[in-house]
């Protein structure tokens, strides 16, 4: 079981674990003492970690997060083959002309250079990766096979 493998290794083996539908719902399941830790993005996190409601534990990616350097990752505290990492990925339908993909991908990468994005990624604590179509589908498949 997920609480076994994931908490075990920091005493948490017989820790609540509750499913939640959605961000807000996990957000008040932990609040309300109804669970014992929270795994969500940052973007919903930091604002919680903030005002002192929530206590960062782990990050769940690889490395750790640039706005949240001291924290450490989950595989630092021996905890491995749990590494997850929230991505929004821009998609197009199958059969979409190589062209169209190309002048889509290019007008990503240009609208992740303005400012005010950049601006606007930093305030919700979210990186900007810009990667190729061919990079982001192997990305895709490398999720799909944990």
């Amino acid at each position: 079981m997920a609480d076994d493998r994931v908490f075990g290794p920091v005493g948490l083996s017989n820790g609540k674990i509750t499913r939640a539908r959605g961000g807000s719902d996990a957000v008040t399941t932990i609040l309300t003492n109804n669970a014992d830790v929270l795994i969500d993005t940052l973007t919903l996190a930091m604002p919680l970690t903030d005002d002192g409601k929530l206590i960062p534990l782990a990050k769940t990616g690889a490395q750790r997060s640039p706005f949240l350097p001291d924290l450490p990752t989950i595989k630092e505290f021996g905890v491995t083959g749990c590494e997850v990492s929230g991505e929004v990925i821009l998609m197009a339908p199958r059969g979409t002309p190589p062209e169209i993909v190309e002048r889509l991908y290019r007008a990503m990468e240009e609208v992740g250079k303005l400012p005010a994005l950049k601006s606007r990624m930093l305030d919700l604590k979210a990186e900007l990766v810009t990667n190729s179509p061919a990079e982001a589908m192997r990305e895709w498949r490398d999720t799909l096979k944990v």
